[in-house]
């Protein structure tokens, strides 16, 4: 089913353009995932007595089997199309149809976070004019030759079936920079998470060694913690920055 965001302008049920998955993922990629159920799989070929609480494990499993459902329903049933009514595309769980009438921009942008191969070095993206921004299932590197020519060839469908140029709206842009700055805080509050969990990981191990029985809800709440606090402190001076801009 359509999401109902940007329905109105018709459907893509005869499209243009059509982009899935037509190649396999990088190896890189694959080796990457593999090494993110590791922690799960040492623990249960450890002997019963050393293992974690059955609490942790079971909250390990379930999170384990919803990445590894969403990432093959990704993959499977993924796509993006683009024809008279807009573009449309479909994700591991939901559906949305972006009108071009509700449309600013798109754009191809590098992924800063990509490893070698082992993630798209480029995402192409759809800005609506209330500042969201959308990725294009799978229109990336990983499925994608020309970014460039792709890009146009969406653009130049998107101009003939607008009947208007793509032109920068100064207060739709200033909304995409709000928005973005909101992402980076989000994107370093994770970090500040992670880099908390590792080091609350450290100090548990040397606690157990040492003959300690350390609460393994610090593994919880100190890089929850650490999140909140770090993007709540971001959002504000984003804020700041904001109203002394105006």
């Amino acid at each position: 089913m359509i999401d109902p965001e940007g329905r109105q302008g018709g459907t893509v049920e005869t499209f243009d353009l059509e982009y899935r998955m037509r190649r396999k993922v990088p190896r890189r990629w694959l080796v990457t995932v593999s090494l993110a159920f590791l922690p799960l799989v040492i623990d249960l070929t450890r002997p019963s007595a050393t293992r974690w609480p059955w609490y942790l494990t079971v909250s390990l499993v379930a999170f384990v089997l919803l990445v590894l459902i969403r990432t093959v329903l990704y993959f499977a049933r993924g796509y993006t199309r683009v024809g008279h009514g807009g573009i449309a595309t479909r994700g591991a769980l939901r559906d949305r149809l972006h009108a071009w009438s509700d449309l600013h921009d798109i754009r191809v942008e590098e992924n800063e976070n990509a490893g070698r191969r082992s993630a798209p070095k480029w995402w192409m993206y759809v800005y609506r004019t209330d500042g969201r921004r959308f990725a294009l299932p799978h229109v990336t590197d990983w499925q994608v030759d020309d970014a460039a020519g792709e890009l146009a060839a969406i653009r130049a469908l998107g101009e003939g079936y607008r009947g208007i140029p793509w032109t920068a709206d100064p207060r739709v842009e200033a909304r995409i920079g709000h928005r973005a700055a909101r992402r980076k805080a989000w994107e370093r509050g994770v970090v500040a998470g992670l880099i908390a969990f590792g080091c609350v990981c450290s100090f548990v191990v040397v606690r157990l060694v040492a003959g300690a029985r350390p609460s393994l809800w610090l593994l919880a709440w100190v890089p929850l913690g650490t999140l909140a606090v770090v993007t709540a402190l971001l959002h504000w001076a984003c804020r700041r920055r904001e109203a002394r801009s105006v």
